[in-house]
């Protein structure tokens, strides 16, 4: 038989359970791969001599192999687990007898039976642990069949395995407690105190390390004598305390100066079985520090704060009076005792104990912790402190100051909570959940109040959040003795009722303030910036209250958040209502035409009504416009409504254009077209009439066309359109007519599908055009980028107006190739200006239409744009309107971050003449907003002092423009205005902080070629005069 070669170690996948356990029970008894042992060699050398074999073996069986821990009669020390015979044994545990193993069909071709030592004889008992694991055999061999065992050599054998499982578990036992020694010392001698151990004689029976260096003793020394022996001066010091502790069987300390050492020790001793423990630390440094700190704190009396000073265990060795005023115990309570017990309450215990690492490791902390006074009331407080160390650097202590804060932190509290109003004024919240939390936050800075506020309307204070009285429905009248809100709103200024159940200005109410308890009132009004009263802010008390300076500044300041809350409601509701109507005229605008249009159109399909839409254009308005002037111009259209208006009634009326109108009328079935020729004749007839302009008369006629639902459309665009096309008939047949739309006028329709189909192919051919009008910086006056603007150049047709083309090809779903196209040609040209010699880098922004904006692979666009002409993204301006957002904002934002994190710009584009711009200004992460040119004034009119309605449009419009640059600012948002034509405008603009502008003052749409490059704009070295003319820088 060859000797088994090692094997790896790495067990093989997990098998039985029994196998599981028996390879854990060898891990807990490390018995593999150890030296031989005495015990175990008598063993085996007892089996071989009591059964007279030649052989015995201890075989414990691992994942592999059996493994030999003694063994006689064999020259090698383990054989394959496959191979051993004992395998069987283990498995049945129990012992197995095999005679002769040449005989024994399970065993006679095991190699160790055919090949050396050519086993005949085996028995073997297994090695069983008391819990049950099968570990091995103890086995025995020889080459010569023999009888069966006798039930007394069975025994014997399994007496002698048991004898094996006993010296193993001896084993297993003093190696537990050698290693439960060993981490008893390690434990000992890791105590930073000093530790000895004394019998009832007083001998030493143990030192730690700490101990040995303190005494200046080896344990090897010291043990077994008596300690009075070695350290005779220590008996009188010590004697007493120890005799105490031993009778008492209770811990005692003292404190002591032991003058061989030079040093003063802290000594606690324990009672231990019959004798000491003893623990005991020098305490030197420490009274060093608070001699120390005793000597400085002379000096700290005189310092005009609370100053406490600690040893370098936290007690208190220092008090000052300022201290004792701030936490309300007296010196002689705390000195000797630790700080956190006075001044930390539970949940700051932590942050006091970091501060004071912080001191220690880098001299001094400061920052905020809450601390308590005397009767547990916390405050906070700015506390610094700072490590004392001496020369040497050793630790003496801490020294500490606290300042109260509380007053700072109301009023950071009142700062957050004025800065959450106005966070809910810009997210566009309701006024009355505004009012409601502003409420609130009164109740809560006014403890017992119960505020109310009212809003002022058509002379009455009508009831908008908080506490309301039970007659409040129909509002609050205003005067002078009409409550505290009625003589506020009146008077303008703050009123203070000290009993509304006795004030003479409640005499008409007193019932009512009976009936809800009401004692102390105190009412501010709310005032806008002009003075104006808006509403009252109002608190009331079911107690005698009078008012402090400091309450009535915190409602003085309620009320002026509350007039921010309320006015810019206002400019809400005024940019709302802009944002649907015409500004000149107060008419319906396009969007909100269209969207009546879509309504009716609804509501007729489902009803079976008819509908009548015109579409009416002034005869000679712009010659009119250019001869007598745009104030002229503006006066005639105003006229032109009211005559419209008359004839129209209560049905809808919208101004579309400069000399455009779009009118609305709702019929019973079969009845539109009637309605429509009666209202159609009487507008033309009215426009027969001059109009007056001062004291000239101005003759204007109109053109109408009509459509009607549901003959010529059955949507709101189709009869918009066929109208339109009606009006241009009537146009060319004469003006000052009515035309109703036919059959006959379906060649404009037909050119509409040419336009379509051409489009399809001019985008191959060619025919775009990109044009570039300039952007300036009005700081600077520098040109800073170019917005790219699409015209097309028609083979037959010649140039064609984007206004014309643009929507067939949003229709018709164009746009997207096309908008495609115009990405990577404007970016194209953006890198060749940026590649060119001494030209300035210009921002290129492209307009991106809705239809275009929600195309899947949008972003993919903007980026392989970027990419292929190689243009920073950081120069690419991609300009959206309100159209984009309304709708899935969620999406819409998502959208604009993806293209946020490729590094473009994002623009809103014609800000404010869609809807609820401000709340998609907090919203969306864009970068700018643009004006749309409706909003600005035209500034370089003639004189319009007499006209009064004008001046104040202009003045609301200078008002909303601030408003929308203030608010943009407050966002972080840049700011360009549109449609910039004159001096005067431009003049207004710098004034408002406004950051750009484009318009025709500064150039119109020009080629690329065309766009300044090095040399300055020819603007930048001009300004303003008041007068609107330039001159030179």
């Amino acid at each position: 038989m060859q000797h088994t070669p090692a094997r790896d170690d790495t067990p093989p996948a997990p098998g039985d359970e029994a196998t599981q356990r028996r390879l854990a029970a060898l891990r807990r008894y490390r018995i593999l791969e150890t030296p031989p042992e005495p015990a175990f060699e008598r063993i085996v050398g007892l089996a071989q001599r009591l059964f007279g074999v030649s052989g015995a073996v201890i075989n414990l069986l691992d994942a592999h192999r059996g493994w030999f821990k003694a063994c006689r009669g064999l020259p090698f020390t383990d054989v394959p687990l496959e191979q051993t015979i004992c395998l069987h044994t283990v498995r049945r545990a129990e012992t197995i007898v095999v005679p002769d193993a040449a005989q024994d069909p399970q065993f006679c071709d095991n190699p160790f039976v055919t090949g050396a030592p050519q086993l005949r004889f085996y028995a073997g008992a297994p090695l069983v642990t008391p819990d049950g694991v099968a570990l091995g055999t103890l086995c025995i061999f020889d080459p010569a069949p023999r009888p069966p065992l006798s039930a007394s050599e069975r025994a014997t054998l399994e007496d002698l395995a048991a004898l094996v499982i006993d010296e193993l578990e001896l084993r297993r036992v003093a190696q537990a407690l050698e290693r439960e020694a060993a981490r008893t010392e390690a434990i000992l001698s890791s105590i930073t105190e000093a530790l000895y151990t004394l019998d009832g004689e007083g001998r030493f029976r143990y030192l730690n390390a700490q101990a040995e260096r303190f005494l200046r003793r080896s344990s090897a020394e010291l043990l077994g004598k008596r300690i009075w022996d070695e350290f005779p001066g220590a008996r009188a010091l010590l004697g007493a305390t120890f005799d105490e502790v031993i009778t008492s069987g209770r811990a005692a300390s003292t404190e002591l100066f032991y003058p061989p050492f030079g040093e003063w020790f802290e000594v606690r001793a324990y009672p231990l079985d019959g004798g000491l423990s003893v623990v005991f630390q020098s305490v030197t440094e420490r009274r060093r520090a608070a001699a120390q700190l005793a000597f400085q704190a002379s000096l700290l009396e005189r310092v005009q704060s609370a100053v406490v000073a600690t040893d370098p265990a936290g007690r208190v060795v220092y008090w000052n009076r300022f201290a004792e005023a701030l936490y309300g115990f007296c010196s002689a309570e705390v000195v000797g005792r630790p700080l956190a017990r006075f001044l930390f309450p539970g949940s700051a215990r932590a942050a006091a104990r970091a501060a004071t690492e912080e001191a220690k490791r880098s001299g001094q902390w400061r920052g905020e912790l809450t601390l308590k006074r005397r009767g547990g009331s916390r405050f906070p407080a700015l506390v610094t402190v700072s490590a004392l160390r001496d020369e040497g650097g050793a630790l003496l202590g801490f020294i500490g100051g606290a300042l109260d804060i509380s007053e700072r932190k109301q009023a950071e509290r009142l700062e957050r909570d004025r800065r959450h109003i106005l966070e809910m004024v810009v997210r566009n919240c309701p006024l009355d959940e505004t009012l409601g939390k502003l409420a609130e936050l009164v109740e809560r800075q006014h403890p017992g109040a119960r505020c109310a506020v009212h809003l002022l309307r058509a002379g009455r204070l009508l009831p908008a959040a908080g506490y309301r009285l039970t007659d409040e429905r129909q509002g609050l009248p205003v005067g002078p003795q009409a409550g505290a809100c009625g003589a506020a709103a009146a008077l303008g200024d703050v009123v203070i009722c000290e009993d509304a159940q006795t004030d003479p200005r409640w005499g008409r109410y007193r019932e009512l303030a009976r009936a809800h308890r009401l004692r102390s009132v105190w009412s501010q009004p709310i005032l806008s910036g002009e003075r104006e009263v808006l509403g009252t802010l109002s608190v009331y008390y079911d107690a005698l209250t009078p008012p402090t300076p400091e309450a009535l500044a915190l409602l003085d300041d309620k009320a002026k958040l509350a007039a921010v809350a309320i006015e810019h409601r206002r400019l809400l509701d005024r940019l709302s209502y802009n944002a649907r109507h015409d500004a000149l005229t107060g008419l319906l605008n396009r969007s909100a035409f269209e969207e009546r249009l879509r309504s009716a159109v609804e509501r007729a399909a489902k009803s079976g009504a008819t509908l009548a839409v015109l579409f009416l254009d002034l005869d000679r308005f712009k010659r009119v416009n250019d001869t007598l002037g745009h104030a002229a111009g503006d006066a005639l259209l105003k006229l032109a409504t009211a005559r419209l208006r008359a004839c129209v009634g209560e049905a809808a009326l919208a101004r579309v254009g400069g000399d455009e109108f779009l009118c609305l009328l709702e019929a019973p079935r079969g009845a539109a077209a009637g309605l429509a020729a009666g209202v159609a004749s009487c507008i033309v007839e009215a426009f027969d009439a001059p109009f007056t302009l001062g004291a000239r008369d101005v003759f204007l006629g109109i053109t109408v066309g009509v459509s009607t639902f549901p003959s010529d459309g059955t949507d709101a665009a189709t009869l918009i359109r066929n109208a339109d096309t009606a009006m241009y008939q009537g146009k060319v047949a004469g003006k000052h007519t009515v035309v109703f739309f036919s059959a006959a006028v379906s060649a404009t329709m037909q050119r509409q599908a040419r336009l379509e189909s051409d489009l399809r192919r001019a985008l191959a051919r060619g025919e775009f055009r990109l044009l570039y009008q300039p952007q300036v910086e009005l700081r600077t006056g520098a040109l800073t980028g170019v917005e790219a603007l699409l015209r097309w150049q028609h083979p037959e047709l010649g140039w064609i107006a984007p206004q014309d083309f643009i929507p067939v090809a949003e229709e018709s779903g164009l746009i997207v190739p096309l908008g495609a196209w115009i990405l990577q040609e404007a970016c194209r040209q953006g890198a060749r200006w940026r590649a060119q010699r001494g030209v300035h880098p210009l921002r290129v922004a492209v307009n991106v239409s809705a239809l275009q904006f929600g195309h899947a692979d949008f972003v993919g666009v903007v980026l392989r744009a970027l990419q292929t002409s190689g243009l920073p993204p950081e120069l690419l301006t991609l300009e959206i309107t309100e159209s984009v957002v309304i709708g899935d904002l969620g999406a819409v934002t998502e959208r604009i971050a993806e293209l946020k994190r490729l590094g473009v710009r994002l623009s809103l584009d014609d800000f404010g003449t869609g809807y609820s711009s401000l709340a998609y200004l907090r919203h969306l992460p864009i970068d700018e907003v643009k004006i749309d040119k409706v909003f600005l004034p035209p500034l370089s009119a003639p004189d319009t002092s007499h006209d009064t309605t004008r001046a104040r449009d202009a003045a609301e419009d200078r008002a909303m423009v601030q408003a929308i640059v203030s608010l943009a600012h407050a966002l972080e948002l840049e700011v360009v205005a549109e449609g910039v034509e004159d001096a005067a405008q431009l003049a207004f603009l710098r004034d408002t902080g406004c950051d750009g502008a484009q318009g025709y003052l500064f150039g119109p749409p020009v080629a690329a070629a065309a766009v300044p490059a090095t040399r300055p704009p020819p603007w930048l070295p001009l300004r303003a005069t008041a007068g609107g003319a330039y001159t030179e820088r």
